[in-house]
């Protein structure tokens, strides 16, 4: 169904809104095999486009979305610590991929609003001596999302998910809750409250949590099968919804460790010339 300009303008501020004032949203993607995969982005706004600044050791992230054939899909449905100008909603469309190896434009544009979003990265880039110490986590992959349709959603709570699935052309989502609550995600055959109109076929369920205010730690469990009716039979599992328990100080050091070596590696594979390149 077609939409007015001004129906257009107000989904377009809708999506940008759920952006600017949420913490997380879950981007889902057709795989070669015929599955599906999910990236859980902290979304970013720059003027009027979202945007996802990954760090180069997320670089297969950057690129399976950015070849992603059947396009992607974004779930903002997660309003923890979003406020009252936040709203629920849902996107379709495609990604372009910037390289930013010197992080400039993430600087100029994006740094500010990743630091009030994401604790963990306060310890790293924090101010201009953080960031030349950990100059390997300032170049970014910029992540541009341009929506061809913007719909809304319900929000996540306990007992509800993200069901994605392939549409005529294009992945499709929505949110959706389960049988049983939490323990329901639990079963073989998963049984959906309802069925999507058009959803058919195989599907994805997913589960995305972290802990607040310092989103240190997250998990995401992912459930996919055929669905039939309302339930659907577990052909897949991984992960899980419970939280890992906060790290000590030792795994926080292993995981910064592991954090600099992929992002070294990262820009070493796209020619980077390192160090030299940052400011």
């Amino acid at each position: 169904m077609s939409t007015s300009p001004s129906q257009h303008q107000e989904r377009m501020q809708a999506l940008l809104g759920a952006a600017r004032h949420g913490l997380i949203a879950l981007s889902v993607l057709k795989t070669t095999d015929g599955g599906f995969t999910v990236y859980p982005l902290l979304p970013l706004v720059d003027g009027e486009r979202v945007v996802f600044a990954l760090p180069y050791a997320e670089a297969l992230t950057a690129r399976d979305l950015a070849r992603a054939s059947g396009g992607v899909v974004l779930v903002f449905a997660d309003g923890r610590l979003a406020g009252r100008a936040w709203s629920p909603v849902a996107a379709a469309g495609r990604v372009t991929l910037d390289e930013d190896p010197r992080g400039d434009r993430f600087q100029r544009s994006l740094l500010t609003q990743e630091l009030y979003k994401h604790p963990p990265s306060r310890a790293l880039i924090d101010s201009p001596m953080l960031r030349r110490e950990h100059w390997w986590y300032v170049p970014r992959l910029l992540v541009t999302f341009e929506p061809e349709r913007i719909w809304p959603v319900e929000p996540l709570d306990s007992e509800r998910g993200v069901l994605a699935w392939m549409g005529e052309e294009r992945v499709d989502a929505a949110t959706t809750v389960v049988e049983g609550g939490a323990g329901g995600w639990e079963h073989d055959v998963v049984v959906l409250q309802a069925r999507p109109a058009g959803c058919g076929g195989r599907v994805l369920l997913c589960r995305h949590d972290f802990s607040l205010p310092d989103r240190e730690v997250s998990s995401t469990l992912v459930v996919q099968g055929m669905v039939d009716g309302r339930r659907v039979r577990a052909e897949e599992r991984r992960g899980a919804a419970a939280l890992p328990p906060a790290p000590g100080l030792l795994r926080r050091m292993r995981r910064q460790r592991a954090l600099e070596r992929g992002c070294r590696a990262g820009l070493a594979a796209a020619g980077s010339q390192g160090r030299g390149r940052v400011p």
